[in-house]
């Protein structure tokens, strides 16, 4: 029994040196980064439009058929701003649009709450003639 829980004891020993070697691998980045992958067709792009917050690289794979016989073209995008912003193929026959959003945590520094009982409420009321 003792010689079962010192085998247990061993594997988990190394279990964790295991686990704090691959933490340390991990990568940190001070910008986001999010992969994409947009399809071009005779019929348009899929998806047609990609949504992404602002502030929020984006790794963009572009995958034409069948033309380029399949051919993955890699490229870099970062929006800083909030909008729509249309990209088309270059005949212009073919649209797709990036939709940026601003990120969930700028929009709660930015919008700061109240409590509605404290806040004085004006009510409008007809003058008597």
């Amino acid at each position: 029994m003792k010689a079962i829980l010192l085998i247990i004891l061993v594997m988990l020993q190394f279990c964790l040196v295991l686990l704090e070697a691959k933490a340390k691998d991990f990568k940190q980045f001070e910008t986001p980064i999010m992969e994409k992958s947009v399809i071009v067709t005779d019929t348009g792009f899929y998806p047609e439009k990609v949504v992404v917050y602002s502030g929020t690289k984006i790794k963009l794979f572009v995958t034409a058929t069948p033309a380029s016989r399949g051919e993955v073209t890699e490229t870099e995008v970062y929006f800083e701003g909030t909008g729509e912003f249309v990209f088309h193929c270059p005949t212009g026959k073919i649209k797709g649009k990036f939709v940026v959003l601003e990120h969930p945590k700028e929009r709660r520094a930015r919008v700061q709450r109240e409590v509605a009982s404290r806040r004085k409420v004006k009510v409008w009321a007809p003058r008597d003639q």
